[in-house]
């Protein structure tokens, strides 16, 4: 909803993921997911996409995130502009991916 609410507090999602990392992107990998000012670490539960379990380079794919800790997030389609966010690689600093939220993680996995 926009204008916020302890419902919007975060530690899972599901998300739309836009790859453009120089490596594949694979289940159990470690980031940074940032969205607007918060940045905050966490990994990469599961992936759909394409034939196999992993993302390449320009894919487009579904991931469910867990982060260390809750974050606001709204869903990309109530509020573009607190759904979205940048995925950094916590060594290089580079942004490898960019994600669009789209469900908790709870309701993503009932399709797993």
């Amino acid at each position: 909803t926009k204008g916020g609410s302890d419902n919007n507090m975060k530690d899972s999602i599901g998300a739309t993921v836009v790859w453009f990392g120089g490596n594949q992107l694979m289940a159990g990998q470690e980031f940074l997911f940032k969205f607007q000012a918060n940045t905050v670490r966490g990994f990469i539960k599961t992936i759909l996409g394409g034939s196999a379990a992993v993302l390449n380079t320009n894919d487009i794919g579904f991931a469910s995130i867990q982060l260390q800790k809750p974050i606001f997030i709204d869903n990309y389609v109530d509020a573009r502009m607190t759904g979205c966010g940048i995925i950094i690689d916590p060594i290089t600093c580079k942004t490898v991916g960019a994600l669009m939220v789209t469900e908790q993680m709870y309701e993503f996995e009932r399709f797993i």
